[in-house]
């Protein structure tokens, strides 16, 4: 996984590791790390936006970025992989509210989302809410238009807010934050933020 950031920023923090290679063997990706590589990892990851981004405060106090980092050192604590790395970090980069940059997750990270089962829908997301486009598998009989209330509890208001802390965005705008997550986008978000899960108990209302 990198940080990656556009105009005159371009950092790399690599949390990939495996198996020591030995000669004339490729070693097989893993998202598996030790809590003080994450540690050093968050650090980095922390060092190396606070001397990129002279605007840093642009969109938050000074407290507020004390008060995340010190949140996101907690969390930390107790992460083993990089999925784990990235539900800390990402949130803490997110906070920065620079909408050019962004988090790369590596091959391996890849992978385990190819093998995951996933949210079965593809919705649209406006600021009236989400509403149905498609639906997978036993939700392909989803009427198309009907309005997302909840997932496993969670409101739309709250799982947007969710997706906005993680998806690169300026500032409070959330326009193109919506763009993202429409159609397959808010599958590949909901896997970031909870891991891989088999079912999902969806609330919805029918289409007008």
């Amino acid at each position: 996984m990198t940080i990656r950031g556009l105009r005159w920023v371009l950092l790399a923090v690599c949390l990939v590791v495996g198996a020591p290679a030995q000669a004339g063997v490729v070693p097989q990706a893993t998202t598996a790390m030790s809590p003080a590589q994450a540690r050093e990892d968050l650090e980095l990851a922390i060092d190396a936006v606070e001397a990129a981004l002279p605007n840093i405060y642009w969109h938050q106090s000074r407290r507020a970025w004390t008060m995340a980092k010190a949140a996101a050192r907690r969390e930390v604590a107790g992460v083993t992989d990089s999925e784990a790395l990235w539900r800390v970090l990402r949130p803490l980069l997110g906070q920065i509210g620079e909408g050019h940059m962004s988090v790369e997750v590596s091959a391996a990270m890849r992978q385990a989302y190819r093998e995951a089962p996933r949210f079965p829908l593809d919705l649209l997301w406006t600021e009236e809410g989400a509403f149905v486009l498609a639906g997978y598998g036993e939700a392909a009989a989803i009427p198309k238009g009907s309005r997302l209330v909840s997932i496993d509890g969670v409101t739309q208001p709250d799982l947007l807010r969710q997706a906005v802390a993680v998806t690169p965005h300026d500032g409070v705008i959330r326009t193109g934050v919506m763009r993202e997550l429409t159609g397959r986008g808010f599958a590949s978000v909901l896997y970031r933020l909870r891991g891989a899960q088999p079912s999902f108990r969806v609330g919805l209302d029918g289409p007008a």
